[in-house]
């Protein structure tokens, strides 16, 4: 039928099922009639003479190929008929649609981002993470001297990987509930403060599963919370950062999990390397976990280039959980890559000292 839809949708009205049967323009209907109940009572015929929606192969297949294309429960599809729903059902699903839409549009969290750095100089990037702050076994003074470098040091960022807060609260263990030196309530305020002072430094930040557990409780993200406050990219539990040095055009590609499977004895980044593999192969340059308490950094070469993989270390140095699983003794170190702007380079550090007078040999 070649007339135009819009002209030839009026002449249906009443038309009858034969005669829509003969134009076959059924799918004129359907575009201007959500349901086969609508399309029944528009043209004037029985709900069983009209045809499903997606009634010839053609717009079976162009259908399924829109669902298999959808990357997340927001994507927009265009609703089918399914003569079987009442008219009630069909309005509660699609106000269902409605309502994630609406909450996705409010949502900071994202899968991937693409992060511009105006660096002109080598500069670098700390990968902070599991500070627990709160716990009786953090040392809360160490933590505000590292920020405090973070803040100060030219050519420094940062991307802090989960576990910001302990927040043993009641959806949580109950080994160190007990155990805190400061409230749930109190650290989340501390860790906005000093999310907010590093802002100009903060380039991303992940959830663990500390603060998983408001989440679990009371469907407050903290981690998202923090977020806001330090005016960075959120990655919920992980995602990937690209770093665009704006004045060359470089690029380095990141990808940072606070927990991932694959863990091992033999190796403390196993579980980066599965990560890498997993998601990023041939493509991130850099791989970061957390989560073990156990820093570690390498270069290694995987797909025909360099590859760096991270892991966190923590500000809590002993607590109840660790010791009764004979976990060894953990280690503040915050691993840095130090990152050429004009070519694609980096060196890695597992300590923040020996990274910050490097990158001011570098910049000088």
């Amino acid at each position: 039928m070649s007339m135009d839809p819009q002209v030839l949708f009026p002449l249906l009205q009443n038309a009858g099922a034969a005669i829509v049967n003969a134009l076959d323009c059924w799918n004129v209907l359907y575009q201007n009639l959500d349901t086969a109940e609508r399309v029944a009572e528009y043209v004037g015929c029985n709900i069983e003479e009209v045809p499903p929606k997606y009634g010839n192969l053609e717009n079976v297949r162009e259908f399924l190929e829109q669902v298999e294309s959808i990357d997340s429960a927001t994507t927009s599809l265009s609703f089918p008929t399914i003569p079987a729903l009442p008219e009630s059902l069909i309005k509660m699903v699609k106000a269902s649609q409605q309502m994630q839409e609406a909450h996705a549009s409010r949502d900071n969290e994202v899968r991937s981002a693409i992060i511009d750095i105006e660096e002109t100089l080598p500069f670098a990037i700390a990968f902070p993470g599991d500070f627990h702050i709160g716990s009786r076994g953090t040392h809360h003074t160490a933590i505000m001297s590292v920020c405090y470098i973070l803040y100060t040091t030219p050519g420094l960022y940062c991307a802090f990987n989960g576990d910001l807060i302990n927040n043993y609260i009641a959806r949580s263990y109950e080994d160190e509930r007990h155990s805190q030196s400061i409230s749930p309530g109190d650290q989340k305020d501390i860790a906005r403060v000093l999310m907010e002072w590093l802002a100009p430094k903060c380039l991303a930040l992940t959830s663990g599963q500390h603060e998983y557990w408001s989440i679990r409780q009371d469907d407050f993200d903290p981690a998202a919370y923090f977020a806001k406050h330090a005016q960075c990219v959120y990655l919920g539990t992980g995602g990937q950062i690209e770093i665009v040095c704006s004045a060359s055009n470089v690029k380095y590609i990141l990808g940072m999990y606070h927990q991932y499977k694959g863990n091992s004895i033999y190796d403390q980044l196993a579980a980066a390397k599965r990560c890498y593999l997993d998601h990023g192969a041939g493509l991130w340059d850099i791989t970061i976990v957390a989560d073990k308490h156990e820093p570690a950094i390498s270069k290694e070469i995987k797909h025909g280039a360099e590859r760096v993989f991270v892991r966190c270390g923590t500000a809590k140095l002993d607590d109840p959980y660790s010791r009764r699983l004979g976990f060894k003794q953990q280690r503040f170190y915050v691993p840095v890559v130090v990152l050429d702007p004009n070519n694609r380079r980096f060196d890695v550090f597992m300590r923040l000292s020996s990274a910050i007078e490097y990158l001011a040999y570098l910049r000088s």
